[in-house]
C-alpha cells in the first residue's frame, strides 16, 4: 500500500497559480520519468513541492510495499524504435 499526502498534518496545501497544484505538478512530471521505483518518485516529488513553495509545503508519504515498485519499468526503456526521454509521457 501506498498512500501520498500533499501536504504534512495540520498544514494547508497550496493551490498554485496555474492549472495544477505544486503536488500535482510535481507528480505528473515525476511519475512520467522511466526507472524510477516508486518511492523514488514521490521524494522527488516532495523536494520540488518543498522547493517550489519555498519550504512551506512539505508532502508526506506511507508506504508499506514489500518489494520495488516501477510506474514505468526499466524494460520499457528498451522498446524497440521508442526513445524515452526525461519526462516524456506514457505511450498511448
Amino acid at each position: 500500500m501506498l498512500i501520498a499526502y500533499s501536504t504534512q498534518p495540520n498544514a494547508v496545501a497550496a493551490d498554485g497559480n496555474g492549472r495544477n497544484s505544486p503536488f500535482t505538478g510535481a507528480l505528473v512530471r515525476e511519475m512520467q520519468v522511466p526507472g524510477l521505483e516508486v518511492a523514488t518518485v514521490f521524494r522527488r516529488v516532495a523536494v520540488n513541492v518543498n522547493r517550489e513553495t519555498g519550504g512551506a509545503q512539505t508532502p508526506e508519504l506511507s508506504v508499506s510495499l514489500l518489494q520495488d515498485f516501477y510506474l514505468i519499468p526499466r524494460k520499457a526503456m528498451s522498446v524497440p524504435g521508442k526513445s524515452w526521454g526525461p519526462r516524456q509521457a506514457l505511450p498511448t
